[in-house]
C-alpha cells in the first residue's frame, strides 16, 4: 500500500515554497510601508506649521496625547512646539491631519463655525456602551440637532426658577447633615474637627440635584451622606470608560459581548441606570396621560419637577414636524448624557473651588464677607448667582484654571483661513481647554488664582444694614465690562471672554451653563455660610489627572469645622 508519493512531496515543496515567498514579499512590504509612514510623521501634515517630534509611524500624535497624566503629553503636543506668534500647531492624529490652536480668538472661531465633532469610532464606540446609542456626545446632524433643540426649548425660566429652589435645599440639606455630624464627632470625641474628603460630598450634592430637576426624585444623598446606587453605577461605568479606552490591544476591553465578569458587570450597571429612568419616566406619563401633553408643556412647568419629561414631550414635538417619532430608549440616552455632563463635571468644580479658596485666604474672606453681607442669617431669600457676583467670579476662575473637560475636537465644516494658512474641510481641529486658559497669549499671569478678572469693586455703595432680606441687600462686588482698563483698582487685566471655553462654544455649547454656574454659586455659598474648611495638610497640593474628565487624584482631603 503506497502511503506517500513523489508527486505529494511536489506538491508539499511548492506550497511551502509560495508560503515563504508570500511572507518574505509581506514582511518587505510591511517594512517598506512602515518606513514611508515613519518618514511621513517626521513632517509637518501641514508645511509651514510646526509639528512635535517623535510622532509614532502608525498613531502618530495620539499616544502622547493619551499619558495617564493627560496634561503632561497634551503639553508637548499642542504647546510645545507651537508656532510663539499665532499658537497654530500641526498634529498627526493616527495617519491624518490635524490642527491644534492656542489663541482664544482661533478657538472661538472653530467653535462657532463647526457643529460636527471630530471623533474616532473606537471612542464612538465605548461612548455608546457607556452612554447609549443616542447620546448627545456622539451624535451629529439632524439627530442630534432633535435632541439639542428639545433640550434648549425645556430650560425655561421657570425651569430655572424651579432649580433654583431644589438646589438651594439640597445646598442647605448638605450643609446640616455636616453640622449634624460635626456635633456628633463633638460629643463622642470630644473634638470640633471633622476629616472628609471634599469630592465626594460635592458628588452628593450633585446627584441628588440632577435627579430631583430631571426625575422629579429626592435621593436623599445629602441627608444620609452617602452615595445613592444610581451614582455608583455611573461611577462604575466611568471608570470603565476610562480604563477600556486606554487598552486598545485588550481585546477584552472592546468586544462588550465577550462573557466577562468585567462586560457582565457593565451591562448590569448600565441596565439598572437605564430601567430607573425608564421606570419613572412611564410613572409621569401615566400621571400626565389624562392632560394634552401641549396644555402640559404650556402650562404645567411650575408644577412638575420632571425635567426630563418636559424634554421628551419637546423631542416628540420636534420629530413630529418631519413626520419621525422618539423612542423612550433615546430619551435614556439623553438622560445619560445630562447626568454626565451635569453630575460630574459640577462637583469637580465645586471640589476645586473650595481648594483654590482655603489656598488663598484674601479671596476665601472676600468670598465669605460676600455672601455673609448677602444672605444674612438665612438662605430662603437668595434668587441667583447674580446676587453674589464675586462668589461667581470664584467659580469662573477655579473653571478657567481646573476645567473639567481638557480638550475638544471639530472637524471643519468648510475650508477655513487661519493666520494665511488654509485648512480643507474636513480637517480635524483640537481645541485644548486646559492650554488655552492656563497660557498667557489669552490670559495674563495665567496660573494665579484672580477672581478680580471677572469682578470689580463696586463705585456706588451699598446699604445692606438697612435692608433685611438678601433680595434686597447688595454685593459690593460686580461683574467686570471686558473692556475695563482702571489700573488703579486692580493690577490684572478683565478676563478675556473669547478664551474662556470650558463650556465650549458655539451650537455644540453646554446647554447646561446658566444651570451648572447656578448649581455651584449656590452650593458654595450653602457650605461656606455654615462651615469652615481647612487642609489637613497646609502643604497639600492638589494632583490633577485626566481619567473621562480632569480631576483630583484623590477626594481632596479637608478638616471641616461648623462656622457659626
Amino acid at each position: 500500500m503506497e502511503i506517500f508519493s513523489l508527486d505529494d512531496f511536489s506538491v508539499s515543496a511548492a506550497l511551502l515554497g509560495l508560503t515563504v515567498v508570500g511572507t518574505s514579499m509581506a514582511i518587505v512590504w510591511f517594512t517598506v510601508k512602515r518606513n514611508q509612514m515613519a518618514q511621513k510623521a517626521e513632517t509637518s501634515p501641514f508645511p509651514g506649521l510646526p509639528t512635535a517630534p517623535g510622532a509614532h509611524w502608525l498613531l502618530g500624535h495620539l499616544p502622547r496625547m493619551e499619558q495617564p497624566n493627560g496634561f503632561l503629553g497634551s503639553k508637548y503636543v499642542f504647546q510645545d512646539y507651537a508656532d510663539k506668534t499665532t499658537g497654530l500647531c500641526a498634529v498627526w492624529a493616527a495617519n491624518k491631519r490635524a490642527l491644534s490652536v492656542l489663541s482664544g480668538n482661533d478657538a472661538k472661531t472653530i467653535l462657532k463655525a463647526s457643529r460636527t465633532k471630530a471623533s474616532h469610532s473606537y471612542v464612538t464606540l465605548h461612548f455608546q456602551k457607556f452612554l447609549g446609542k443616542k447620546n448627545m456626545v456622539t451624535l451629529q446632524g439632524k439627530e442630534w440637532k432633535l435632541y439639542r433643540t428639545a433640550v434648549h426649548k425645556s430650560f425655561t425660566p421657570a425651569m430655572m426658577e424651579q432649580s433654583q429652589n431644589i438646589i438651594t435645599t439640597v445646598g442647605k440639606t448638605l450643609a446640616e447633615s455636616l453640622l449634624k455630624e460635626i456635633h456628633q464627632k463633638q460629643e463622642e470625641k470630644h473634638t470640633s474637627n471633622m476629616k472628609r474628603e471634599i469630592h465626594p460630598l460635592m458628588k452628593m450634592a450633585t446627584a441628588d440635584v440632577f435627579f430631583a430637576t430631571m426625575l422629579g426624585v429626592d435621593l436623599q444623598a445629602c441627608s444620609h451622606l452617602e452615595l445613592p446606587t444610581m451614582a455608583t453605577s455611573f461611577e462604575f461605568l466611568a471608570s470603565e470608560f476610562s480604563r477600556r479606552i486606554r487598552s486598545p490591544l485588550d481585546i477584552t476591553a472592546s468586544q462588550y459581548y465577550l462573557p466577562t465578569k468585567a462586560n457582565q458587570k457593565h451591562a448590569e450597571h448600565h441596565r439598572a441606570i437605564q430601567s430607573y429612568i425608564m421606570d419613572q419616566l412611564l410613572t409621569q406619563q401615566k400621571q400626565t396621560s389624562s392632560s394634552n401633553d401641549k396644555d402640559f408643556l404650556e402650562n404645567n412647568q411650575n408644577k412638575n419637577n420632571n425635567l426630563l419629561y418636559h424634554i421628551w414631550k419637546a423631542a416628540e414635538s420636534e420629530a413630529a414636524t418631519v413626520g419621525e417619532t422618539v423612542d423612550m430608549e433615546a430619551v435614556c440616552d439623553v438622560a445619560m448624557t445630562l447626568f454626565f455632563a451635569g453630575y460630574d463635571t459640577t462637583s469637580i468644580t465645586l471640589a476645586y473651588a473650595i481648594y483654590l479658596l482655603v489656598k488663598h485666604p484674601e479671596i476665601y474672606r472676600n468670598c465669605l464677607e460676600e455672601i455673609d453681607a448677602v444672605l444674612g442669617g438665612t438662605e430662603k431669600d437668595f434668587t441667583g448667582p447674580e446676587q453674589l457676583p464675586y462668589t461667581q467670579a470664584v467659580i469662573y476662575e477655579t473653571l478657567r484654571l481646573y476645567p473639567p473637560a481638557t480638550l475638544v475636537a471639530r472637524a471643519l465644516e468648510k475650508d477655513m483661513e487661519l493666520h494665511g494658512h488654509t485648512f480643507p474641510k474636513g480637517t480635524s481641529c483640537y481645541v485644548p481647554i486646559w492650554l488655552i486658559q492656563r497660557h498667557e497669549m489669552n490670559f495674563p499671569r495665567p496660573l494665579e488664582m484672580r477672581p478680580d478678572r471677572w469682578v470689580r469693586w463696586q463705585q456706588a455703595p451699598t446699604d445692606n444694614e438697612s435692608n433685611a432680606t438678601s433680595s434686597t441687600r447688595k454685593s459690593k462686588w460686580e461683574e467686570r465690562p471686558p473692556d475695563d482698563d482702571d489700573n488703579l483698582a486692580t493690577d490684572i487685566a478683565p478676563a478675556n471672554q473669547d478664551a474662556f471655553v470650558a463650556f465650549s462654544l458655539g451650537a455644540r455649547n453646554c446647554a447646561g451653563r446658566s444651570l451648572a454656574i447656578r448649581e455651584s454659586v449656590t452650593i458654595l455659598s450653602c457650605l461656606l455660610h455654615k462651615l469652615q474648611f481647612e487642609l489637613v495638610d497646609p502643604s497639600y497640593q492638589v494632583h490633577s489627572i485626566v481619567k473621562l474628565l480632569n480631576q483630583p487624584d484623590d477626594g481632596l482631603p479637608m478638616i471641616i469645622k461648623a462656622r457659626r
